[in-house]
């Protein structure tokens, strides 16, 4: 039997299933944890988790990403790269800082595979 071939979603289409998800989520979750077979903390998480995949996919809906995105991976690396980047830019260097993004970004939209930072080790700067 042939692999049948991978579905494409749009990013709308994404967006509205995890809207739907949370929205499920909000309806069950309450009677788990009043049935105690989840624990409020894992409930609030698991919905909050989802929220800030809605954000992110928000975020690029908002930023017009093209719908052929390259692998997750890739993107997710580059969010790191993006965080760390903000994160250690002193101020009054925005546009440097904006620079810095925007070259992680396109490297990540345009394929070009992007390893996660290493992690700094405990006290260094």
């Amino acid at each position: 039997m042939a692999d049948k071939p991978k579905r494409r979603f749009t990013l709308d289409q994404r967006l509205k299933c995890v809207e739907r998800e949370i929205a499920l989520r909000a309806s069950v979750y309450p009677g788990k944890v009043a049935r105690k077979t989840m624990r409020q903390a894992e409930a609030d998480f698991e919905i909050e988790c989802m929220q800030a995949i809605r954000g992110m996919l928000k975020l690029l809906i908002g930023a017009n990403v093209p719908e052929d995105l390259p692998q997750p991976s890739d993107l997710f690396a580059a969010l790191i790269h993006v965080r760390q980047i903000a994160a250690e830019m002193p101020a009054g260097k925005e546009v440097e800082a904006i620079e810095a993004i925007r070259k992680v970004v396109g490297y990540a939209l345009a394929g070009v595979p992007i390893a996660a930072p290493k992690p700094k080790e405990a006290g260094s700067c």
